[in-house]
């Protein structure tokens, strides 16, 4: 149990991929509060790509439906509602 409160902390896990080569300009930070996803990021924030301002809707809706389809509700068994991941 966590010493702040009385809820249980969830066990953790380590999950592992193989290795696929992205283009850093297509890597993200999605914001996750309350089961919700709030916010998007590029990864890479300290580099300007010109070609997300034009495929921005495109982008931002294969996320959302990543995240709607794959990873809401499904982290830490649902029981974790504020976190952030990386795609």
């Amino acid at each position: 149990k966590n010493n702040n409160s009385n809820s249980p902390i969830p066990k953790l896990q380590l999950i592992l991929r193989k290795w696929c080569n992205l283009h850093p300009s297509m890597e993200f930070r999605c914001f996750i509060r309350q089961h919700e996803l709030i916010a998007i990021s590029q990864r890479n924030h300290s580099q300007h790509y010109p070609h997300l301002m034009k495929d921005w809707p495109n982008i931002r809706d294969t996320l959302l439906d990543f995240y709607q389809d794959y990873v809401q509700h499904r982290f830490a068994e649902g029981r974790v509602a504020n976190y952030v991941v990386d795609v």
